[in-house]
């Protein structure tokens, strides 16, 4: 298969799972899992749907999962884990709307 062809198969993000499906899952863990599967599969996230992962994970974070653990979970490095869940004074807005 050329690369061109394998560009052509790849499925687009029409056919993913729309944002309210994925903010529906209930645990942070099995959300974040979820969304970075549609990143694997589409090859992109976009940036609603990062949010959506990030919000995931801060909460499994303060839910007092470890880095390694999440890591291990979701399929992502701990490096990428650890800047994911970095927060600073926006994101209390962004966890307080209840986007996770």
């Amino acid at each position: 298969m050329s690369i061109i062809s394998h560009i052509q198969a790849r499925p687009t993000l029409a056919d993913a799972p729309n944002a309210e499906e994925l903010a529906a899952i209930e645990c942070p863990v099995d959300r974040a899992r979820r969304v970075s599967a549609v990143a694997r599969q589409y090859g992109t996230l976009p940036g609603y749907l990062a949010e959506l992962r990030r919000a995931a994970l801060i909460r499994a974070r303060q839910a007092g999962h470890t880095i390694s653990y999440l890591a291990c979970e979701i399929g992502l490095s701990k490096g990428r884990i650890s800047q994911l869940t970095r927060t600073d004074a926006d994101d209390s807005a962004v966890l307080a709307e209840g986007v996770a």
